[in-house]
């Protein structure tokens, strides 16, 4: 909003300027009256004794406030300042200021004028005027209206440009934390895994050391074992060992009734060691989401003893 240059501002101004070694000697107040072209002197005060500024300015604004109330609508008032210098006194003010008052805007019932044209004439600016100002006052409180709203609104754009923000940053640490937590389940599945499959692993050694120690025993400290069990460690080692294709044709090779008992004792063989595939895959599914029970724990710990 512009600065408003106050009676007293002005007069302040005005009589501590000393434009060519002139002083200000008196400052007059005029209204400008409508429909006129010179405005008409009012009231004229001269410096004749030491007033303060602050009480000239509030004469010269009471001076105007008093003239402008019983006159209707809005009322232009100027105020010249006149100098002098070695006792003559300027024609023409040294400086102007003009400001407004407001007169009466509440005509109450309607009044009466002449029957002439000079009464419809002043009846007509009445009445003018009043619309004019219903509409400066529906303008203004319609502005009053847009402005509030605008800032309520911006108001709600900002808090919920906030709450978004905030919203956001939560979301951040919400996929964080489930990510860090989903990394770790991942990877104490995969490390209990790991350890299912080294234990079935060593387990598996363990019983393919002991189905070739009879063969072993026998092979460095004479006939410990029975030949059969021997015999028997052997054939399920090598059938274990070989692919399908391999014992069919070693069996194809054999008489007749001996490559048949040879085969049905790898086809035997064979599914025991489908079974204890399956077995493993279902293991190892049931670990995915699994946490270490205690026994699975005591097992695995007795395999890593045993081994």
């Amino acid at each position: 909003m512009a600065y408003v240059t106050t009676i007293e501002d002005w007069l302040t101004e005005v009589i501590n300027d000393h434009p060519d070694d002139k002083r200000c000697v008196a400052i007059t107040l005029l209204h400008q009256r409508p429909n006129e072209s010179s405005p008409t002197e009012e009231y004229t005060h001269r410096f004749s004794t030491g007033i303060p500024i602050p009480q000239i300015a509030r004469i010269l604004d009471g001076k105007a406030e008093s003239f402008a109330q019983g006159l209707p609508g809005h009322q232009q008032f100027w105020l010249y300042a006149f100098y002098a210098k070695d006792g003559v006194a300027d024609r023409e003010p040294g400086a102007r200021h003009p400001f407004s008052k407001h007169g009466q805007t509440d005509y109450g019932p309607l009044g009466t004028d002449a029957p002439d044209a000079r009464g419809r004439g002043m009846q007509e600016m009445r009445m003018k005027e009043g619309f004019f100002q219903m509409a400066c006052v529906a303008i203004n409180d319609a502005r009053k209206a847009l402005l509030q709203a605008a800032e309520i609104s911006s108001g709600m754009v900002r808090n919920l440009h906030e709450a978004n923000l905030r919203l956001m940053e939560e979301n951040e640490k919400a996929k964080d934390f489930v990510f860090r937590t989903m990394v770790e389940q991942r990877e104490k599945e995969a490390s209990d895994s790991m350890r299912i499959l080294e234990y079935e692993r060593a387990t598996e050694e363990r019983r393919k050391f002991f189905e070739l120690l009879p063969a072993l025993a026998n092979t460095f400290l004479g006939n410990v074992f029975p030949k059969d069990t021997q015999d028997t460690a052997i054939i399920k080692g090598i059938f274990a060992e070989l692919p399908p294709e391999t014992v069919r044709m070693l069996a194809g090779q054999l008489p007749n009734q001996i490559g048949a008992i040879v085969l049905t004792r790898f086809e035997e063989l064979a599914k025991e060691k489908e079974e204890k595939a399956r077995s493993r895959i279902t293991t190892l599914k049931q670990a995915e989401g699994l946490q270490m029970r205690p026994e699975l724990g005591q097992r695995l710990g007795q395999g890593e003893s045993d081994k």
